[in-house]
């Protein structure tokens, strides 16, 4: 298994993952005035970091010609699908709640009215299928991933939009969550289409597989990399605007 995480580098993504949980806890300790919002991020990247390495255990069950875990060989739990297709649905309900948070502008209520009710609506569309879809426990239900990453980006957009609108893109740098939702929005629409032919990922596709983890690897730095800039860059600015006032 150690071989393995080594060759594919799969550490590279769980070291990003840390590191940017380590620097978005620093955040929150150091600055002044928290955006609304960014407590919850914060938590998610500790929970996200967290559910990854547990995510690990097929990897460790194969490698361990499953000793430890022999209830897991030939069952459809000797592969992980089950469990990524619940952190799909925790993932874009969190972050989809962390950009209507930032929708407090009278001219953003409506808005925030819809996505809050598509919020749900996703949620509730996701558990439908789960409970309808045959194959829960053998591939990712891609309509989920598909409407996760709809709901999501246009979460994001209106966050943006209502940045444009207001006297908020003035202060820009020194937002955390205008670097979250960057990194987020790039990464979505890149990486998402990609997850959905996750059920290659097999032995029998190893030039896949090698394809696979390279995308996720770079994927996971650059998203990553964005949120540590961020909260570190806006500390900074925060420590600057304090000093000029």
């Amino acid at each position: 298994m150690i071989k393995f995480i080594i060759e594919n580098k799969l550490y590279i993504g769980y070291l990003m993952e840390f590191l940017a949980a380590c620097a978005g806890t620093l955040h929150l300790i150091k600055a002044r005035n928290l955006r609304t919002g960014v407590k919850i991020f914060v938590g998610f990247l500790w929970f996200n970091f967290f559910y990854d390495l547990l995510g690990m255990y097929p990897i460790w069950a194969y490698y361990d010609n499953y000793q430890l875990a022999p209830f897991l060989k030939d069952t459809a739990f000797a592969r992980n699908f089950w469990y990524y297709n619940n952190f799909y649905v925790i993932k874009y309900f969190v972050l989809g709640q962390l950009f209507i948070l930032q929708l407090n502008h009278p001219e953003s209520q409506s808005l925030r009215k819809i996505l809050a009710k598509l919020k749900w609506t996703f949620v509730i569309y996701s558990v439908l299928c789960f409970g309808s879809f045959g194959n829960y426990l053998y591939q990712y239900d891609y309509t989920v991933i598909i409407f996760g990453t709809f709901f999501l980006v246009s979460c994001i957009m209106a966050y943006l939009i209502q940045m444009l609108r207001t006297d908020e893109i003035l202060q820009f740098k020194s937002d955390v969550i205008f670097y979250i939702a960057v990194g987020l929005i790039l990464y979505e629409l890149c990486i998402a289409p990609i997850n959905i032919y996750g059920g290659y990922f097999n032995e029998g596709n190893m030039e896949f597989v090698q394809f696979y983890v390279r995308i996720l690897r770079y994927g996971n730095i650059y998203l990553y990399g964005i949120f540590i800039i961020g909260f570190l860059v806006t500390l900074r600015n925060g420590r600057k605007t304090d000093i000029l006032a």
